[in-house]
């Protein structure tokens, strides 16, 4: 779409248009992750968060070819 290429550009980087909406999706569930800690979210459920947080990043680098 334009504005995966617009973000592309902007970025200087040589990405595909699904290249570009994996990495920021991959952004936004970290940026996810972070406020869900931030407010107490994971409180009682995922304490504490370092697994989480291992297995879930792990997962978008290895969708990424990280």
């Amino acid at each position: 779409t334009k504005s995966t290429q617009t973000m592309a550009g902007a970025l200087q980087l040589t990405l595909t248009p699904a290249t570009t909406l994996a990495a920021t999706g991959a952004f936004a569930r970290a940026i996810g992750l972070i406020t869900m800690e931030l407010r107490g979210q994971f409180v009682g459920t995922f304490e504490p968060a370092d697994q989480l947080y291992a297995a879930l990043l792990a997962r978008d680098a290895d969708a990424l070819g990280l």
